[in-house]
């Protein structure tokens, strides 16, 4: 028997087609960018007249906040540890304790409100009591999952100063992507405590 020329052309095209079809497909992992860290070291913090010390990475640069919400700082030692590599930043608020909205309590109620502001979108949300010297104590909030803030602290004296802190990055919140960074720069918020103290008192 012959076969026509178009009779084998169509044969083998069907042969190829069903025999492709036999191959297993395996879909690609997700992945994310490799990321190069910077060498670092810890440098201190010491600005004229600022009421706290404490030492940073010399990867980051620190520069005032002119604007918070919109609304002026009530006084120059707001100010925000940058990353400009991962476009990540430490915001730190001092307050000093007094009476009205400044008491310790409205204060700690106030660090306590803003960390559970973000269980919304929080997995969970850890606590660790601070006490980096004596008369200076506070707690860590660590908090999991696509939160606008990772990690936010306190730290006070309990009469005469409070500071707050919290991390945020300058992207959509995506826990998995920004772990390695997360890890990274939670090194140095451990540091920056450890090292923290108020100057006046």
């Amino acid at each position: 028997m012959r076969f026509s020329l178009l009779s084998i052309l169509l044969f083998s095209s069907i042969s190829l087609f069903f025999s492709a079809c036999d191959d297993d497909y395996t879909p690609k992992q997700i992945g994310y960018p490799r990321v190069h860290f910077p060498d670092k070291t810890y440098i201190p913090y010491q600005a004229k007249g600022a009421p706290y010390t404490f030492e940073y990475a010399s990867c980051a640069k620190i520069y005032t906040d002119t604007a918070v919400f919109g609304e002026k700082p009530e006084n120059p030692y707001w100010i925000n540890v940058y990353y400009p590599m991962f476009d990540a930043r430490i915001h730190i608020s001092y307050k000093g304790i007094g009476k009205g909205q400044n008491s310790f309590k409205a204060l700690m109620q106030d660090s306590y409100e803003l960390s559970y502001k973000h269980s919304v979108k929080a997995e969970t949300i850890d606590r660790a009591n601070l006490s980096p010297a004596p008369h200076l104590g506070g707690q860590l909030f660590k908090i999991g999952g696509n939160a606008a803030s990772s990690y936010q602290f306190f730290l006070t004296d309990s009469t005469k100063n409070y500071v707050r802190g919290a991390l945020y990055f300058y992207c959509p919140p995506n826990a998995d992507s920004l772990a390695p960074i997360t890890k990274f720069i939670y090194r140095d918020i451990e540091h920056l405590i450890e090292t923290f103290r108020f100057t006046n008192q």
